[in-house]
Parts: C-alpha cells; structure tokens; sequence
C-alpha cells in the first residue's frame, strides 16, 4: 500500500465548532477510510519542510562546505560560503519517512486522512496536494453568528475564542485561502448539510465510498451553542468581511474543483 498515492480525505474546517468532528465520524463510519483527528499544522508543516529539503540547491551547497572546510583547515575565512551545509537530501528522506509513519492508519486501512479547524498556508495547502495528489479536501464551514455563540463559549480552547475581532479576523484568514487555493478534487460543505442525508449521500458518492451509518446524521453534531451572542455582536458579524465569506462558500457548496 502507497498511502501517498492513495484516495485519501482531509478535512479542513473553518475554525473550531464547524462539525469537523461529525463529518469525521460519518465518514470513518464507512468502514473505507481512516480519519485522524487534527494535527494542529504539524502535517502541513512536515510535508513543507520535506519539500523545502527536497529542492535545495545541491550542488552550490556542496562546492560551498567544501569552501567551508578548508578555510576551517587553514585557520584562514575568507572564502565566501554562504550556503555551506551538509547535503539535505537524508533529511527530506526522512522527513518523508516520518509522513508516511504519521499518516500510516494503526489498522488495514488503503485510505486515511485527518481533519483540521484552521490552515498553516495556501502554500501548504498546495504541498499537501503536492504530496498526496489523489486526494480529496473538504473546506467545512459554518454561520459565523451561530459559530461564536459556540466558540465563544469554549474561550479557553483557542485566542480567538476569547475575542470577537481575533475570532472574525482567522475565520476571514482562514475562508480566503479556501476560497482561493486552485486544488483540485476540493469542495465546500456546510455543517448544517450534515443534518440532511440526502447531502450527506452526495459526500459519499464524491468521495468514492459505498455507503455510511445513516443513524449518525444529525446525531454527531455538537454545537455547544449555550452562550447567546448580544445584539452587537450579532450586528459586527453581519456587517463583517468574514460574513461576506460564508455567503461565498455557500454559493458553492458542494460544487468540485476540476
């Protein structure tokens, strides 16, 4: 089995309480893929570092150390050696390594993936790609006005829990990116849509995977949605940017990238 090259799933969420959770749930149900839990940008970062390592400059480095050592061997620097360091290559072989273990399902599984509420990047979003180029990514979204009241609620979870603008401003960052990464084989999908089968089906069949526990729909949605926003902050999300944003994603619900 070649995880890398395998239909996998990732699932991006934008911020926390989006339902990243439920639509993990349904679809581990399918008993077809291994979902993880969020890897909080370690994966992202891993998969840059390894590409980072992977297209150094091996030559100019290696005529650069070799400048290095001699002027270390004659006591004398002034040779320029700028890039001197030890080849990179064993280094992006075993950051790959350490991606492939770190995805790698604990069972027989030829498909996993993870879910995530946030994005290091547009960049490492496109090395995800990159290094899994089968894939499927879903950027799961939710009304920001009901999602603060979730959030807010949890103010010890993340900073922009604890502040109404922090809050806007990373849901804004984080729909740009989804909205503007040219990945393929990528969709939006609202976590309302989880309460409705029908939509749930139309994942699947995206997807690839023959059917699901229908007993999980609308049984896997936890809001938390026990703190009631003012009539303030209902006003200062409505007349967001962030807002703007998930009127967009909405319009394109379910609509794949090619």
């Amino acid at each position: 089995m070649n995880i890398l090259e395998s239909e996998n799933i990732f699932i991006y969420g934008v911020c926390g309480r989006s339902s990243s959770t439920a639509l993990q749930r349904i679809l581990n149900s399918s008993d077809e893929v291994f979902i993880f839990g969020e890897h909080h940008g370690l994966m992202e970062n891993l998969v840059n570092s390894y590409f980072c390592a992977e297209k150094d400059n091996k030559e100019g480095r290696a005529k650069d150390l070799e400048k290095l050592i001699d002027c270390f061997e004659k006591k004398k620097h002034t040779s320029f050696y700028a890039i001197a360091t030890n080849d990179f290559q064993p280094l992006a072989h075993s950051i790959k390594q350490l991606i492939i273990e770190t995805i790698t399902p604990p069972l027989d599984y030829s498909r996993t993936g993870f879910k995530e509420i946030g994005v290091v990047s547009q960049a490492s979003l496109l090395n995800m790609e990159k290094m899994f180029p089968n894939s499927h990514f879903i950027f799961l979204f939710r009304n920001p006005i009901k999602q603060w009241g979730s959030v807010g609620f949890l103010k010890s979870f993340w900073d922009y829990a604890k502040n109404l603008d922090y809050f806007l401003a990373e849901y804004e960052r984080i729909a740009e990116i989804y909205l503007t990464t040219p990945i393929k084989k990528s969709f939006f999908f609202e976590n309302n849509s989880l309460r409705d089968i029908n939509k749930v089906q139309q994942i699947t069949k995206i997807l690839n995977l023959a059917n699901f526990d229908a007993d999980l729909i609308d049984k896997t949605i936890s809001s938390t949605n026990k703190r009631k926003i003012s009539w303030l902050e209902n006003l200062k999300i409505k007349t967001s940017k962030a807002y703007k944003l998930y009127f967009k994603m909405k319009n394109l619900e379910l609509e794949i990238r090619h």
